[in-house]
């Protein structure tokens, strides 16, 4: 999926196994991305930024990276995906449910997100 109209959405149905977990792999860079919040339907209160730009001005490339989501875990934002224990954000998620994955783009028409994959499992 990729995008640059601001506040463009994409959703995808999605199920968890017995270790609710999600992979989201989109596309950084140092220059014309933005920034797009992904939730969970019903949770429209707690969404996860996913940073278009690298935070160093020294990181010249555009690849893809991953930010994973141990979704069993409470919700809290930290920093580039990993809290000091070394563990990602989450959800509440209880094992074996069914949500739908939500996708927003929030940065400007001159730039754009793009979307490679989802994982779960």
């Amino acid at each position: 999926w990729i995008t640059s109209k601001p506040g463009a959405q994409i959703r995808f149905p999605i199920k968890f196994g017995e270790t609710p977990s999600l992979s989201i792999e989109y596309l950084r860079s140092y220059e014309g991305l933005g920034n797009a919040s992904v939730l969970l339907e019903g949770m429209e209160d707690k969404p996860w930024v996913l940073e278009g730009l690298w935070r160093n001005p020294e990181i010249r490339s555009s690849q893809t990276y991953t930010e994973w989501f141990y979704l069993a875990n409470p919700f809290r934002q930290v920093d580039e995906g990993f809290d000091v224990a070394g563990t990602g954000p989450g959800w509440n998620i209880e094992p074996h449910s069914s949500h739908v994955l939500i996708f927003e783009y929030a940065g400007a028409s001159e730039n754009k997100f793009k979307l490679v994959a989802i994982n779960t499992c």
